[in-house]
């Protein structure tokens, strides 16, 4: 496949070489950017709701069956549902990315952490690119590659000395700071969107100091396969312990962001039915090196459990809860001057960042 498209394929010729390959799977979500167009003016803020908790459909909603998934959807004021907790939520917006990334900043994070990146193996799910964490995953963890690893501290598959083998450390303070640098708005944003987590996780000092997202997450041209990411549970024990906060909360006359805004009960029914999540960020920057060249850039990012797929676009916000359904990334198609190119293109990168919650064990004990 990628001898296939690695010297471009004729974009009439494309769907004929998809048909070649013989792939036996198909699955069809509807592409959110459909609705979009129905209002002009709109700037892609989408909040995502389904099981206990989730808004009541009126007739105020229009109705669109997608397989066997009913997808009831409406525009309204951004303010309008913030009563309820979004299991995915997103928008389009150039203030949140903090730094307009170019092929040199990109090139800078390749020499310090290699073509694959930090992480190039996972097990929750099979992926493609570049892909690096940095941050406490665990207790059990190291929060980035030093020197002085050891024997438990290294990262699989590289070794023992993942560090001297890999790392060029001319570059890597320099894509530390790259890094801490355009992770703080990612928190930020998360802080806001879910705020029973704000209630009970509120950050200390500064606003990279939030529980819940503790871990920074870097990719380049990347892609994985469906999948839940598991470790991303807050606590096995803290739903329980936060409906009952809730409950507290809505039964006492204190002021509380929760009660103030009247979202308790919401709050409760969410988390009896799916339960405790960190949510993980994703920013998404399309990176052109040569900007006299029409490029046209086709990626996904899919939610099979709601039957639904977002066109990734330049300067897209994303916050999911990961742990509770299914997602996945599809392949990057690049169309350039009228070829196709499959999964990479020279001149031009998909730069995704975020942050993510750390595992259980890492997170604190007493709410």
């Amino acid at each position: 496949m990628v001898e296939k498209f690695k010297n471009g394929v004729k974009l009439n010729l494309y769907n004929s070489c998809l048909t070649s390959m013989n792939e036996n799977t198909s699955e069809h979500l509807l592409d959110l950017t459909l609705i979009f167009n129905e209002m002009p003016n709109y700037y892609g803020f989408v909040q995502v709701f389904a099981g206990a908790g989730a808004p009541i459909v009126n007739n105020s909603f229009k109705t669109i069956d997608q397989g066997t998934i009913r997808i009831h959807y409406k525009f309204d004021d951004s303010n309008y549902y913030q009563s309820y907790v979004p299991l995915s939520a997103s928008f389009n917006d150039t203030c949140y990315h903090q730094l307009k990334i170019n092929h040199d900043i990109i090139s800078i994070i390749k020499k310090a952490a290699g073509n694959k990146g930090t992480f190039s193996l996972r097990k929750s799910s099979y992926h493609n690119g570049f892909l690096s964490y940095i941050g406490k995953r665990s207790r059990s963890s190291q929060s980035q590659p030093n020197p002085s690893e050891g024997p438990r501290n290294c990262l699989e598959p590289h070794g023992l000395w993942y560090y001297r083998n890999t790392i060029n450390p001319i570059y890597w303070p320099k894509t530390l700071h790259i890094f801490n640098h355009i992770a703080t708005s990612a928190s930020n944003v998360a802080y806001y969107i879910y705020k029973y987590l704000q209630c009970f996780y509120n950050h200390r000092t500064n606003s990279q100091d939030i529980f819940f997202c503790r871990l920074m997450i870097a990719t380049i041209n990347f892609l994985c396969t469906p999948h839940c990411d598991e470790k991303d549970v807050l606590n096995s024990n803290k739903t329980e312990d936060i409906i009952q906060k809730c409950e507290k909360v809505k039964s006492n006359d204190e002021s509380n962001i929760l009660k103030s805004e009247g979202n308790v009960e919401c709050v409760i029914n969410n988390l009896q039915f799916w339960g405790v999540c960190g949510p993980t960020s994703c920013c998404y920057q399309i990176v052109q090196c040569h900007t006299n060249k029409q490029v046209n850039v086709i990626q996904y990012f899919c939610l099979p459990n709601f039957g639904l797929c977002y066109w990734i676009k330049n300067y897209w916000v994303h916050y999911f809860l990961d742990e509770l359904f299914c997602h996945y990334t599809l392949v990057g198609i690049f169309v350039v001057d009228g070829l196709v190119y499959r999964g990479s293109h020279d001149d031009t990168k998909i730069f995704a960042w975020g942050e993510g919650s750390a595992d259980e064990n890492y997170m604190p004990k007493n709410i």
